[in-house]
């Protein structure tokens, strides 16, 4: 069964992509993780994980905070590689949580450097502007 599958896996990138999958397109792929739907049911926030370039040092990839509606309209970036952002939460009052590793752009409290992990609280769902 595991050999039907991982052939029908791979005839379908051929059919799909033109071209069979590569161990370099595997380790390039961006996906989602932790995802997390507001109190009011409208917005979801997420981690959106980034592999590094080839042309950056070796390690694991970088993880950004994303907010949009359900409906995948109004995507907003909270914060951008190469700062590591995880663990979204919503409060009840409808803020946006999350801790954060590296340089902050946008933290209520300023530009701020720091290499251990820091709780971050955005008061709305405007994204970095309001952050």
């Amino acid at each position: 069964m595991k050999r039907q599958l991982t052939l029908f896996i791979f005839l379908l990138s051929i059919g799909w992509a033109g071209r069979p999958i590569t161990a370099e397109d595997i380790v390039n792929i961006r996906y989602i993780a932790q995802p997390v739907i507001d109190p009011s049911g409208n917005y979801i926030a997420y981690v959106k994980i980034i592999p590094r370039g080839t042309d950056e040092k070796r390690g694991g990839s970088y993880r950004e905070i994303w907010v949009t509606k359900l409906d995948g309209t109004d995507q907003r970036q909270y914060t951008f590689s190469p700062v590591n952002s995880w663990s979204p939460q919503w409060t009840p009052k409808g803020n946006l949580s999350f801790l954060s590793r590296g340089i902050c752009h946008f933290c209520p409290e300023g530009k701020i450097t720091t290499l251990e992990p820091k709780f971050i609280l955005c008061p709305s769902k405007e994204g970095k502007q309001n952050c």
